[in-house]
């Protein structure tokens, strides 16, 4: 029927427009390299453009494919249940890019990595009936984990400066 969407066509046409900003905006801010061939800060934005265009590519070419074969129900309005994730790790890093420079690499990277973490932890905790607190302490030491390691890739390996931000 016409004039019907693909919920997940939607999301990730949204994604891809706010990749495409944000790939803009990194590249604008400094280039890659510096002159000695030195890692700068906005290499890792543009590695993750470099993953996020070819996956949001292959789930718009799944999409199209579903919609061809029939096999996805279409809809007038997004599905939120299927949509409300992606849409959830869209906001969280627009609120990590715009908290990062401000608050610093610690607070914004952890509670970044918290948030990720504990979204997809709480779909594993309900299909497996694990408490909460549990939940809540796997995503606290994943957020940990995952921190320390970007500061010490960036600090130690690429001799990158993290913004300290408040603290």
């Amino acid at each position: 029927m016409r004039g019907r969407i693909n919920s997940e066509l939607v999301v990730v046409t949204v994604l891809l427009i706010w990749v495409t900003i944000y790939a803009v905006s990194a590249v604008t801010l400094a280039p890659p390299f510096k002159e000695d061939w030195e890692a700068s800060l906005t290499l890792w934005p543009l590695i993750l453009v470099a993953i996020a265009y070819p996956t949001c590519l292959a789930v718009l070419v799944r999409a199209f494919k579903e919609d061809k074969e029939g096999k996805e129900g279409k809809r007038l309005i997004p599905d939120w249940k299927r949509s409300r994730n992606p849409i959830i790790i869209v906001g969280l890093t627009g609120l990590y890019a715009g908290a990062f420079g401000l608050v610093g690499y610690w607070i914004s990277t952890f509670v970044y990595c918290f948030g990720l973490a504990l979204l997809f932890e709480l779909k594993e905790s309900r299909e497996e009936r694990r408490s909460k607190v549990r939940t809540l302490l796997f995503s606290m030491v994943v957020a940990i984990v995952l921190t320390v390691i970007g500061y010490l890739l960036y600090e130690a390996i690429f001799g990158i400066r993290l913004p300290e931000g408040i603290l």
